[in-house]
């Protein structure tokens, strides 16, 4: 009785260890394609990583639901860690996930996708709108001007000292 207790713990700890490592491939294989999509690029990274979460949750015999659900959890926690630092940061990630958003219904092809990607067109400049906002601030708080310095970008004349 007591060997068998040992062996269905033994059992229940690799079951964890295998869920974890795939739950893990697959946070690994999330930001390869994040940064596929961002450099353009082909996804010789990202497929390396998808097949690698699809081996392990092969030889594991592991649903695939359960670790894609942590794998998001886990990342989304993460993102509003980075955005809770301060209110520029909470901003950038807004745009940055505006930004995301409206890639997605760029690619899309059904018969609303039009539809959806004006409407986050619509949110991507009310998200830099706003990311503006925090960084001028920011720069208030710090003693200077943020919209200074992007005008004489936009006009490209050199900074003020």
């Amino acid at each position: 009785m007591n060997e068998r207790r040992k062996k269905r713990a033994g059992q229940a700890r690799t079951e964890s260890a295998a869920a974890g490592r795939a739950t893990a491939l697959f946070e690994q294989f999330s930001l390869d394609w994040l940064r596929t999509l961002a450099r353009g690029e082909a996804a010789g990274e990202a497929t390396a990583s998808l097949m690698a979460f699809a081996e392990c949750a092969q030889v594991h015999r592991i649903p695939w639901r359960d670790p894609i659900e942590a794998a998001a959890g886990a990342l989304e926690q993460r993102c509003a860690l980075c955005a809770a630092a301060s209110p520029l940061d909470a901003a950038m990630f807004d745009m940055a996930r505006a930004a995301l958003l409206l890639v997605a219904e760029a690619l899309a092809q059904d018969r609303l996708a039009a539809a959806r990607r004006s409407t986050r067109s619509l949110d991507l400049h009310r998200a830099a709108a706003a990311f503006i906002r925090a960084c001028e601030q920011q720069a208030k708080s710090e003693g200077w001007s943020y919209l200074d310095l992007l005008v004489r970008a936009i006009c490209d004349k050199p900074p003020a000292p």
